[in-house]
Formats: C-alpha cells, structure tokens, sequence
C-alpha cells in the first residue's frame, strides 16, 4: 500500500509569488486583523461607520507581502516598488471579490433563515 506523505511546507515562497497564492495570503490576514481595526476605530471615531478601514488595510497588507517578497528574493528597485503599489491594488481587489464571493450567500442565507423564523 503507498503511503500518503504530506507536504512539510504549508505556504512556500513559490505560492506566495503568484496572484492567487498572494490574494489568499491576503485574504487570510485581513480576516483575522479586520474586526480588531473595526473596534479600533469605533473606539477612535465613536461612530458606528467603520467598514471603510478594511480596504486600506487589505492593500497595506498586500504592499507589505510584496515589499518583503521583494526584500527575500534580492529584486528591490525603484521599479518593482512601483510595480508593487499597483499590484497591491490588483491583489486587494481580488481578496475582496474572493471575500465577497464566500461571505455574501453565507450572510443571504443566513439573513433568509432569520426572516422565516421571525415570521414564523
């Protein structure tokens, strides 16, 4: 019988330079800053409007990556800098679309099932 043997690396540079290893990475970090900033900035502004954080973070997060990956493979110049501002706004709109994506039927459903059970 073959033996399953798993990988020893669960997110190698080689996944993290591509567009959808980046947007995961991404995604993944956002989730987990998103509703600590979110209660940051209630306790700052003292209103409740505090969904316009995430998208700055998700493209400062993503700048970070890209500057690191940049820093690790020695490719830093003033070029791929600036290629990195715009690729961060590329990779945060992919992470939020992808947000969107699993979210949004999740937050439907479950606002469909809290509407039949008030009505019930």
């Amino acid at each position: 019988m073959d033996t399953i043997t798993l990988p020893q690396a669960l997110f190698t540079i080689q996944d993290l330079v591509t567009l959808g290893g980046l947007a995961m990475a991404v995604y993944v970090i956002v989730s987990f800053l998103k509703d600590p900033l979110k209660m940051l900035v209630k306790r700052l502004n003292g209103n409740n409007e505090c969904d316009w954080i995430v998208r700055p973070i998700t493209v400062l997060v993503a700048f970070g990556i890209l500057v690191w990956l940049m820093f690790v493979q020695g490719t830093v110049t003033t070029e791929t800098i600036g290629l990195a501002i715009i690729n961060a706004f590329l990779v945060a709109l992919i992470a939020g679309a992808a947000h969107d994506y699993i979210v949004a039927p999740t937050k439907a459903k479950s606002a469909s099932q809290s509407s039949s059970s008030n009505s019930d």
